[in-house]
């Protein structure tokens, strides 16, 4: 079968899935595209990406909030970014915070804020970003070597205004008014123990007193995980931060990297995601911990999925439970929690997960007692590094649903975002036909394992996104994708240019894209392609989808798609966090091997948790 006509029965499925959400047969398809800009464009590098050099932008964390007195919104981007000069510690790792905003007529960039250059090898490591509420100002984490008391990597804060500016901070850990160093969380939480804190998660509880209020999943010395809660409040010069709680919530927890979820309307607490282990990879399984938000404590924990060290639970080989995603909560009581399952031990000496495959697995769970509904395999657009994230998707108001992410491990690969749908009972519907394209090119194994501290061994890309920020050209005739009610943003790295074509190119810039989330219940949407944000034809009514067009198929580099359904890139050398950058994006048979011993994995686990449970 030719590649035009597998691209014309991929869109023929994706109108299908789409269009079955409404039932009227006579509504005008549309064909929605992924609008994408690049943001910020790094530098070529002058020599090869290795050690604390970093690789342009890596870990991009968005955030957005509506600007005031304006149907507009603000994105914040905060990252890590090469420095082109090395700090006293010869890394070149930097913070850097990139402004966009959103309006009628579409998405534009106001430019890129470099925050001061810090010491330490681990200089601005883990970057976390939101918004106040209510109040106008901007809350930049990171972990920093540069903290003022140890030269272990810590917790920090600054505090910024809408447009980046960094504010004094009046009760700083490094001086009242110094805004060239970040305060200390940890020293500010009264509980300094000199050791290392990771923050890797972060959410708004909202207006609290005065200020508002933010929650943070936070790793202790690769062992721990912690729930921080961070309160910010303006005062005459600047602004004030506290720390109420840092509270140990699960003991064993070798490399955890906890996700943190506010709680909801209907839903009084906090839920907190890990691994539970006592060696790595994680022996245990994945854990979902209740927390009352006012006071950090746990309230219960369950270990969602369960790992097979010993291939002695399953009869699959060993079986690892790693790389939670935060819980995402879908209504009448129903949850959801992604993470990979992956089969081998390799790298790190032994400490990683690598050298085999793995497999992005989403469970569906009730609230009510953190008990497993059913499981899918597979649920992931790339196998590998794979981020699940809420997200209200469909026409009209549209529905609770997951978004998954992926990312290439080579760097040539495009951004995919797979649609994990839930019915009413907690089963997951993985379609097939609902792969959106979010950006050109994306990385999660190659440049980004390279520049870090421990190239090769401990070194992965993050993908971040988050759902709801409304259309303000919704419904206008001239606006920017008017039949668009709400997008999925997203901030991916990823080479401006392909390196095939532009061999200069060897760092990463930041991706920022919309993807449609919601739109006009008067039309059937069709999933288009990436489509840069300021092209003119993205504003007013979009084309009408009346065949198939190159690209809107997702094309995940080399992957070959059969009969239409796109073969799941696993890698050839699925690492985990211990990342080996050989790999190709797809692996054949052993990966279809792979795919069915760990289906009978999930099925087995499955029924296991429910005699537990």
């Amino acid at each position: 079968m030719s590649k035009r006509s597998n691209l014309a029965l991929a869109v023929v499925a994706a109108t299908g899935l789409f269009a079955a959400t409404t039932s009227a047969q006579d509504k005008k398809s549309v064909l929605l595209r992924t609008a994408t800009s690049l943001a910020y464009v790094a530098p070529n590098g002058a020599a090869a990406v290795t050690k604390n050099t970093g690789a342009g932008v890596m870990d991009a964390k968005p955030a957005f909030r509506r600007l005031p007195n304006s149907n507009g919104f603000r994105i914040g981007t905060l990252f890590t970014v090469e420095s082109p000069t090395a700090n006293d510690a010869g890394s070149h790792m930097q913070g850097a915070l990139t402004l966009s905003d959103l309006t009628e007529t579409g998405l534009t960039h106001r430019g890129t804020v470099m925050l001061p250059k810090l010491d330490g090898e681990r200089a601005f490591m883990r970057p976390l970003i939101d918004y106040g509420r209510q109040l106008t100002f901007t809350l930049l984490v990171a972990a920093s070597e540069d903290n003022g008391v140890t030269n272990n990597p810590q917790a920090v804060a600054y505090v910024a205004d809408l447009n980046g500016g960094l504010l004094p901070i009046e009760n700083s850990t490094r001086g009242a008014g110094n805004v060239q160093k970040p305060t200390n969380l940890i020293q500010l939480s009264g509980a300094q123990d000199d050791q290392q804190y990771g923050p890797h998660s972060i959410c708004s509880l909202g207006t609290d007193g005065s200020g508002e209020s933010f929650l943070l999943g936070m790793q202790r010395n690769n062992a721990n995980a912690y729930v921080m809660k961070v309160k910010v409040e303006p005062t005459a010069t600047g602004a004030k931060v506290t720390v109420p709680y840092l509270k140990k919530v699960v003991d064993n927890a070798r490399h955890c990297r906890p996700q943190i979820t506010c709680p909801q309307p209907g839903i009084p607490y906090a839920y907190l995601t890990t691994v539970e282990a006592n060696n790595q990879p994680a022996e245990v399984g994945v854990k979902v911990v209740a927390i009352n938000p006012i006071t950090g404590d746990a309230l219960g924990a369950k270990v969602i999925a369960e790992s097979d060290p010993d291939g002695t639970k399953f009869g699959q080989g060993s079986l690892y439970a790693v790389q939670n995603s935060g819980l995402v909560h879908l209504g009448n009581g129903l949850a959801a929690v992604g993470y990979q399952v992956s089969s081998n031990q390799k790298r790190d000496n032994g400490n990683g997960h690598g050298g085999g495959a793995n497999m992005s697995v989403l469970a569906t769970l009730r609230i009510s007692d953190m008990s497993v509904i059913d499981r899918a395999t597979g649920v992931a657009p790339y196998q590998r590094h794979a981020f699940s994230f809420p997200m209200t998707f469909g026409p009209g108001a549209g529905k609770p649903a997951v978004a998954v992410m992926g990312g290439s491990s080579t760097g040539t690969g495009k951004g995919l975002i797979q649609i994990v749908e839930v019915d009413a009972v907690g089963k997951p519907v993985v379609a097939t036909d609902a792969k959106l394209e979010v950006s050109r090119f994306s990385d999660v194994a190659n440049l980004p394992a390279r520049g870090k501290r421990n190239p090769n061994d401990q070194g992965a890309g993050f993908l971040n996104g988050i759902g709801g920020i409304e259309n303000p050209g919704y419904g206008k005739p001239q606006g920017f994708l008017p039949e668009v009610r709400t997008f999925f943003l997203s901030a991916l790295p990823g080479y401006a240019k392909d390196p095939q074509q532009a061999p200069e190119t060897n760092r990463e810039s930041l991706w920022i894209s919309l993807v449609p989330a919601t739109w006009d219940e008067k039309v059937n949407a069709v999933p288009g392609p990436v489509t840069e944000a300021s092209d003119p034809g993205m504003r007013g009514p979009q084309p009408t989808a009346t065949a198939a067009l190159p690209g809107t198929g997702a094309d995940a580099g080399p992957v070959v798609p059969v009969m239409g359904l796109p073969v799941l890139p696993t890698g050839e050398t699925n690492t985990g966090c211990a990342c080996s950058t050989t790999g190709r994006e797809t692996s054949g048979n052993a990966a279809a091997l792979l795919g069915v011993a760990l289906a009978l994995f999930a099925g087995r686990a499955r029924r296991t948790m429910r005699r537990k449970s």
